[in-house]
């Protein structure tokens, strides 16, 4: 007998790869798809780079429960925290500043985001020192990052719409969310992550799908368990690593501090690294090097002079009160990161910024989504801002007894909207916040 010929072995090979592959692809489009964590939003949960597995088909028959982790287009504008409702946001500068979000745009964007879902349609959401509070209690969020202060630390409470969903990271002061530009309708969830896959020391179900680790299921209670624990190790590893694979010898960051204050300036640093000169010794002594919103005080004026050291340039911008209420926060904002930029750029660096893009530098830009727990040049120039800002409100404050501001550095804090109420505003106030705690003034 005559065996199977060659063209006919290859013909077969062929089907069975043009057959996997469509497979494959099926899978992907209707089951189930991967999905990589490309920023430090949901930290501790989930790092930078670990890959999920994104249930598609469940979202179909039922809508996500409080709990779940959630991957989904988020409204058009996402990217520059834009609000659907021009009235409300967080750093919306009228009379409801410092409101949650209630509307999104009405388009939606390409992009993919992944958060928690902390609100269900018809729920009451109000955030509490970073914390939700859902229908008036107080939710047990042991697996969070804490906030770190903030107008976004302290929101009032909204009604989630009909068909919609409130998302928030579990890195509540490093993630962009429904506080910003709104609840996400239905139709625009992809899936629920429900497995890790990698890296191996991280495989296993994610919550509500592993038992121990959920904190509510379809609105049943249940006991919370803090993360998995994981091996203690430098956070600015990782961070250093992001720019190195960039590929190129200097990368600039830009980070700003005050940008959501009642009070005092506008801070935008910018660090440059010099990636053929910074030597393995001097990234061990950044080796703490982080998000500032995640630093002590202490650690962040450590860290300030070690920057200023290792780093190839540093600059710092800062904006007055009086500015920002001629320009507008996020006008003045983009500016100050710009300039910041501006002076530390050179010749074949990229320049990176926390969030958005900041308009033409002349350099290669690139805006990075939770920047500042991503990227070390990012951060360090988080930290410079940060302490920066920091010294000038100390020094404030004994020009301007009474308004406390050594202690919230400007934030609106309670004793800082008492301190409003009882004194009025001082020269550092930005009187275009017309935050809720200036109503009762005549202003």
């Amino acid at each position: 007998m005559r065996g199977p010929s060659g063209s006919g072995s290859l013909l077969e090979l062929v089907l069975v790869v043009v057959v996997a592959l469509g497979i494959a692809l099926v899978v992907q489009a209707f089951i189930v798809k991967p999905y990589r964590i490309p920023s430090g939003s949901m930290e501790p949960t989930l790092a930078v780079g670990e890959r999920v597995i994104v249930n598609r088909i469940g979202n179909r028959f039922a809508g996500p429960g409080v709990g779940d982790i959630v991957v989904f287009h988020p409204p058009h504008g996402a990217d520059v925290n834009e609000c659907g409702n021009p009235g409300q946001g967080p750093f919306y500068e009228g009379p409801q500043s410092h409101t949650p979000c209630a509307r999104p745009t009405a388009a939606r964007s390409e992009q993919n985001f992944i958060k928690r879902v902390v609100g269900l349609p018809g729920d009451r959401i109000a955030v509490r020192d970073g914390h939700v509070v859902r229908n008036g209690s107080e939710q047990r969020e042991a697996f969070i990052r804490p906030c770190g202060g903030g107008p976004d630390c302290n929101l009032g409470t909204m009604t989630v719409p009909p068909d919609h969903y409130f998302m928030m990271g579990d890195n509540r002061g490093a993630s962009d969310d429904s506080r910003y530009w709104g609840p996400i309708p239905r139709a625009w969830i992809i899936g629920d992550a429900f497995v890790s896959y990698w890296p191996p020391k991280h495989v296993g179900l994610l919550p509500p799908h592993h038992p121990r680790r959920a904190i509510q299921v379809r609105g049943m209670s249940a006991t919370v368990i803090p993360p998995r624990k994981r091996r203690a190790r430098p956070p600015a590893r990782k961070l250093f690593a992001f720019d190195r694979s960039l590929g190129v010898r200097f990368v600039a960051g830009a980070d700003e501090a005050g940008r959501g204050c009642l009070a005092g300036p506008l801070v935008a640093a910018a660090v440059l690294f010099d990636y053929e000169r910074l030597r393995p010794a001097d990234v061990r002594a950044l080796a703490a090097l982080n998000d500032s919103k995640q630093q002590t005080e202490v650690r962040r004026e450590e860290l300030y002079p070690l920057i200023v050291r290792l780093a190839a340039n540093v600059a710092v911008v800062s904006r007055c009160a009086p500015g920002i209420d001629q320009r507008g926060l996020h006008v003045t904002n983009l500016a100050a990161l710009r300039d910041a930029l501006a002076r530390v750029a050179c010749d074949g660096c990229i320049c990176l910024s926390d969030g958005f893009r900041v308009g033409d530098l002349g350099h290669e830009q690139r805006a990075v989504v939770g920047g500042d727990a991503t990227s070390a040049a990012i951060a360090a120039a988080s930290v410079i801002a940060k302490v920066t800002r920091d010294r000038y409100m100390r020094r404030a404050d004994a020009l301007h007894p009474g308004w406390e501001f050594a202690g919230h550095v400007g934030y609106a804090t309670p004793e800082h909207r008492a301190a409003i109420e009882r004194l009025g505003v001082s020269p550092l106030h930005r009187l275009s916040f017309q935050s809720i705690a200036y109503q009762q003034l005549a202003l």
